[in-house]
């Protein structure tokens, strides 16, 4: 008995001895430094686990109640099925770009061995055939590996297999799953969060608590995407509740707080985003290092706030760690570097060097994706912000159109179509086209009022932008008026110490003068 027990517990081991070697051999081949350490790593992440599924199953051998003891052997076995679809993956796709940023991220959220110690975990395999079991595993590999459309496809197959209607458990992941999947393209968006939905009902129904948080995060990014903040804050309060009454791993906690952290910030509410920041900073340097791809995800929200506040130079260090980091872990031409390639055009100092970076930038969109992905115009937007901020005013007017009507047909966020709106709405102005710069703001301001409401600093500065432009029109009172609106938030928000508000006022006062009101002015 002890013998079949102890071959047991080493079940995990002889997997990981299968596929290792051919592994780590895989993830070493690009001959960089960085590629050997991250090879390092997968293998030391995976080894802990190994060892950790060994301790619990030698535990359970242990246990004298035999149905419980058979409960959790079958636990134990179904964590085993999906480490060995995961390996497999992995395994094929070892030699891809970014596989290792996503080996180290699965690596972190694989299933907790000793969890299947409580009678309330419930992984939704428990009551299926070994088919379907294996088919959600091999779904939750490529999810795991960053298989998008595979993944999709495979889900497709899965949801019409006529035996789940039978099996609700995997079928409450497998919809889980394809939601989460189906949130990478524009197309398959609106599917994709009915069937969030639905996962979330089915797993309230069952009361599985994970489930239930999982598919609550999951449409926590559902909104974020779609630019609606305030409902996604609703959603992570929700995820909230659930973690507090399940529990979660270090790499859930840390995620979930990023996420926190990027909300409130698209909020405007930038106070408590610092604070969330900093206390996830010292959440990430204590569990999962400077070296997991969620500490990328750190410096880039980290980043946002200092462009947010002009202060370039902070910026473009934490975004130099940054693109080193993806680079790292992704390769130079993968969809994430490409990202933080373009959020570091704004804060390049050199006008030429700025508009190198964004062409390049664009050039390695257009390459992995082609023309219609949001990737790609956001790269062609950031060549025309570039051209914007070098002074070439009419080019960046006879761009943005095509750039606008894009965004529309892509299903950009509000905000993003906001932004763009504003922009051109500049270049309208600067270029003397007043009439279509009042129109191309006019549109913005309604975008940010109903997305984030009057209390944004994106709204402040549109309204700014549309004073200047009114003005020019010859209609001063109006513009005096979206100042003080402007003034009115900014003071609300920054205090009266703030720059923007010196601006405003001494705008105001010149303004005010122009219409003969002294007292005002002098005031």
């Amino acid at each position: 008995e002890q013998q079949r027990c102890d071959d047991a517990t080493a079940a995990a081991d002889v997997l990981w001895r299968t596929y290792g070697d051919e592994i780590e051999a895989a993830m070493r081949s690009g001959g960089k430094a960085y590629a050997e350490a991250n090879a390092a790593r997968v293998r030391a992440g995976i080894e802990d686990w190994v060892a950790r599924w060994g301790a619990a199953r030698q535990a359970d051998c242990e246990v004298d109640e035999p149905r419980e003891q058979q409960r959790i052997q079958r636990c134990l076995e179904h964590q085993l099925d999906g480490f060995a679809a995961f390996l497999a993956i992995i395994d094929e796709q070892s030699g891809s770009p970014g596989i290792a940023a996503h080996a180290i991220t699965a690596i972190a959220t694989l299933p907790d061995p000793h969890a299947c110690t409580d009678p309330r975990y419930d992984d939704g395999t428990g009551e299926c055939g070994p088919e379907l079991t294996l088919s959600l595993h091999r779904l939750r590999a490529m999810e795991l590996a960053g298989l998008h459309e595979q993944g999709l496809e495979f889900t497709e197959a899965l949801l019409a297999d006529p035996g789940l209607r039978s099996c609700t458990g995997l079928e409450t992941q497998a919809l889980l799953i394809s939601g989460r999947l189906g949130q990478q393209d524009p197309d398959t968006r609106d599917e994709g969060q009915a069937r969030l939905l639905r996962a979330l009902r089915q797993a309230n129904a069952r009361e599985d608590r994970g489930t239930a948080r999982a598919a609550a995060l999951a449409l926590v990014s559902a909104e974020q995407r779609r630019g609606h903040i305030d409902v996604a804050l609703v959603w992570l309060e929700l995820a909230e509740l659930y973690g507090t009454a399940l529990g979660s791993q270090p790499a859930e906690v840390v995620e979930q707080e990023l996420t926190r952290v990027e909300l409130l910030h698209a909020a405007g509410r930038d106070d408590e985003a610092r604070v969330a920041l900093e206390r996830v900073h010292g959440l990430l340097i204590d569990t999962l290092g400077e070296h997991h791809p969620a500490y990328l995800r750190y410096l880039k929200a980290a980043a946002s706030f200092e462009v947010d506040v002009l202060h370039g130079e902070q910026a473009r260090e934490l975004l130099a760690q940054a693109l080193t980091m993806a680079e790292d872990l992704y390769g130079p031409d993968h969809p994430e570097t490409i990202g933080i390639m373009l959020l570091a055009v704004p804060v390049e100092p050199d006008g030429a060097r700025r508009l190198a970076l964004a062409e390049a930038a664009l050039a390695k969109a257009e390459a992995a994706h082609g023309p219609d992905h949001l990737q790609t115009v956001f790269a062609r937007e950031r060549v025309g912000f570039a051209l914007l901020l070098n002074g070439e005013h009419e080019p960046v007017r006879e761009r943005y159109p095509a750039i606008i009507a894009d965004y529309e047909r892509l299903g950009a966020s509000p905000t993003t179509l906001a932004r763009a709106l504003m922009h051109y709405g500049i270049a309208c102005r600067r270029s003397r086209d007043l009439e279509g710069a009042e129109q191309a703001l006019r549109r913005a301001q309604t975008l940010i009022e109903a997305e984030l409401g009057s209390d944004h600093p994106m709204f402040s500065s549109t309204l700014i932008n549309l004073a200047n432009v009114v003005e020019e029109l010859g209609r001063i009172s109006e513009a005096v008026v979206l100042q003080r609106r402007a003034l009115e938030i900014l003071e609300r928000r920054a205090g009266e110490d703030d720059d923007g508000i010196a601006l405003i006022l001494d705008n105001m006062g010149m303004l005010e003068l122009e219409l003969g009101d002294d007292a005002a002015a002098v005031a």
